[in-house]
């Protein structure tokens, strides 16, 4: 090889690495002749933006007409007074429409070229598309919320299979005592003397199986939700609690709210359900209760009041109750409050984004 052709071989190679870099990168090279007031654009300028120039070199102020309206008027005072000054740099950001109708964001990084006097004489320097990073976190954060949900959802779906698991243990447990009881009861039967005494173990075992099945299907109602769905569910708990205990429950919900919601989100919606409603047949005396859903633009609200005795919200401990409920609902990034008063009653509400029921 001849040594002249080195220097215009390695200019060749830089010129390859320059245009590779610029293929792959976001930043869009120009340079500004101030003289001519011409602006040359790097052949990335289409792939960066998404439209092609009608030339390489245009006009300065061809080009800056695709600013936005406001940003316009901003960018040339902003350059005068920078032209004016003795910076030898200049960073800006700012927003210009494209032909497409979209705007995009973008970063000017530049350097300012002067002659001896400090005239500026060229601007050449990147344009940066921060728009495309800006989509990028969009659909990050996106990304993001979606598995977040799907987390939710898992857990859930793990609560209600250690909840199985458990059906199945009380299932055995269930048999084992209902053998023990048959036990005692054919004894019974043959030991006429201690009779008496054997029967008061068979009830003791038939009443502990009776709790255990009580238990179990208490727990056990994630076919109820899929069979009935949740409005369905409620209102099966509503009959069965009414036909035992002297209260009278209502219930309001939008037919159409059911079908928005998912499934798991049913399920733990129901589990709130149930836990208020022992709350207030264990604790609050009660006669009556209602029960309602409602939305707005941007949330669920789901309520349960009761007319019973209450209790005084500064001394009242945070059972267990109360903290499933506030867990639950924080599950679905939502909120529990409880309002309360000695002789008022009690008022649960629970807050959803209207995004997380589904």
């Amino acid at each position: 090889m001849n040594k002249h052709d080195i220097p215009a071989r390695q200019n060749s190679m830089t010129n390859d690495w320059v245009e590779s870099i610029v293929k792959i990168s976001y930043d869009l090279i120009c340079d500004w002749d101030i003289g001519t007031d011409m602006i040359l654009f790097g052949s990335n300028y289409a792939a960066i933006f998404g439209y092609k120039l009608p030339r390489p070199m245009i006009r300065f102020q061809e080009w800056i007409e695709l600013f936005t309206a406001n940003e316009r008027a901003t960018i040339e005072i902003k350059l005068q007074s920078i032209l004016q000054s003795e910076a030898m740099s200049w960073e800006y950001a700012f927003k210009f429409n494209c032909p497409d109708g979209s705007v995009s964001q973008v970063l000017c990084r530049a350097n300012i070229i002067r002659d001896k006097d400090g005239k500026a004489m060229r601007v050449i320097g990147i344009i940066h598309d921060i728009s495309k990073e800006q989509n990028l976190e969009v659909k990050l954060q996106k990304e993001v919320k979606k598995r977040e949900k799907q987390i939710v959802e898992a857990i859930v779906e793990a609560k209600e299979m250690e909840r199985s698991d458990l059906g199945k243990e009380l299932h055995d447990n269930v048999n084992q005592l209902l053998a023990a009881s048959m036990l005692y009861l054919d004894t019974a039967r043959t030991d006429i003397k201690n009779g008496e005494t054997y029967l008061v173990h068979a009830s003791e075992y038939t009443l502990a199986a009776i709790e255990e099945i009580r238990k179990l299907t208490k727990g056990l109602v994630s076919y109820t939700i899929s069979e009935f769905g949740l409005s369905g569910a409620i209102g099966r708990v509503m009959k069965d609690t009414m036909e035992v205990n002297p209260l009278d429950i209502s219930f309001t919900i939008d037919p159409s709210l059911e079908d928005q919601m998912g499934d798991t989100f049913k399920l733990n919606t129901f589990r709130i359900f149930q836990e208020q409603l022992h709350n207030i047949l264990k604790h609050s005396k009660a006669s009556k209760v209602g029960i309602a859903f409602l939305t707005t633009k941007t949330e669920l609200k789901f309520s349960i009041t009761d007319n019973g005795i209450g209790f005084d919200m500064r001394q009242a401990a945070k059972g267990i109750g109360m903290s499933n409920i506030l867990s639950r609902a924080k599950l679905y990034k939502g909120s529990a409050e409880f309002v309360s008063a000695p002789g008022e009653g009690c008022k649960l509400t629970v807050r959803f984004p209207l995004l997380s029921i589904y």
